[in-house]
């Protein structure tokens, strides 16, 4: 965390419990304790300057080192606060007409993305923190997990997604094994098909009446397998693969074999709608895998068996 965290926030919390931090150790548990001079006053002045309605310290700075804090809302207008596209019209100087206007305007310039999001938060808007879900069991989470894993392959079967599922990962107090879970914290990753298929798929929802542009499109394509492998249970929790990788310990569920192979066929036939040949490849590919793991297992078997006394 220290050498992600911006100096300026940094000097903040140092300043705040009057020393130095030299480990991630130390800083956490400082932050974790989450008791100093002038706290309230800290908390209001990230919130007012970054949006969360933040409140522990250790939330501020988790969001300062680059993690995605899932257990907030996105961000939400409170009673009588401008639109989207009002924020917007003063922010960028012009108006805008649709939302798909004022998307394309953001996505032509990555920097405007961030410029709209100040621009929202000094405009009151702010994400709220997640109502949290009533604990459940551990066999309970178990029998959630399991029926998970198992649909990982109903999923990439399915020829009607746009998407298979690349990489799945599991981390946060469900590996801990205790007696209660609130929640079960994964990470998804997913590879899409072909950019045919995926306009497909975006044709099938503005057919449904949903008036989407092609990077909502892309999310509804996304979220519908996430939703299909979550049963849309309150107990899953999504975050960014990336970070949980950089933040947390978590285990490997599922990763698509042969990623490599699979990205230059989808290079060879960006504009076919039919995806068979993908399907026909990851189904090989996955019995190429599992064959691997039996024989790994077998080799490894027949190395730990004790020779017989003649």
């Amino acid at each position: 965390m220290l050498d992600r965290l911006p100096p300026a926030y940094l000097r903040i919390v140092e300043k705040a419990y009057a020393r130095k931090f030299t480990s991630d150790t130390d800083l956490i548990t400082a932050l974790e304790n989450n008791t100093f001079p002038k706290r309230a006053e800290f908390l209001t002045i990230m919130t007012n300057s970054l949006g969360y309605e933040f409140t522990s310290p250790l939330e501020v700075f988790r969001l300062a080192s680059g993690e995605r804090l899932a257990e907030f809302e996105p961000l939400s207008p409170p009673p009588g606060a401008p639109s989207p596209l009002e924020v917007a019209g003063k922010a960028f100087g012009r108006s805008f007409a649709t939302p798909k206007d004022l998307c394309d305007f953001i996505d032509a310039v990555p920097k405007r993305e961030m410029q709209f999001q100040d621009s929202l938060i000094a405009a009151g808007w702010r994400a709220k923190k997640k109502k949290p879900t009533r604990r459940i069991s551990l066999e309970k989470a178990d029998l959630l997990f399991s029926t998970f894993v198992e649909r990982i392959s109903e999923a990439n079967a399915n020829r009607e997604f746009a998407f298979f599922v690349q990489e799945v990962l599991v981390y946060g107090s469900y590996l801990r094994r205790q007696n209660t879970v609130g929640d079960i914290d994964i990470a998804m990753q997913f590879a899409m098909k072909t950019n045919a298929k995926l306009n497909e798929r975006i044709s099938f929802y503005l057919r449904k009446g949903a008036a989407v542009d092609w990077k909502e499109g892309y999310g509804l394509a996304i979220g519908e397998v996430s939703n299909f492998l979550t049963k849309r249970s309150k107990y899953f929790h999504d975050a960014d693969s990336a970070t949980v990788k950089r933040s947390y310990p978590y285990q490997l569920v599922y990763a698509m074999p042969e990623l490599q192979e699979y990205v230059r066929l989808v290079d060879q036939t960006p504009n076919s709608a039919s995806v068979d040949h993908l399907h026909q490849f990851l189904e090989q590919a996955e019995r190429r895998e599992k064959s691997k793991q039996r024989h790994a297992l077998t080799s490894a078997t027949k190395s730990n068996r004790k020779p017989r006394r003649t």
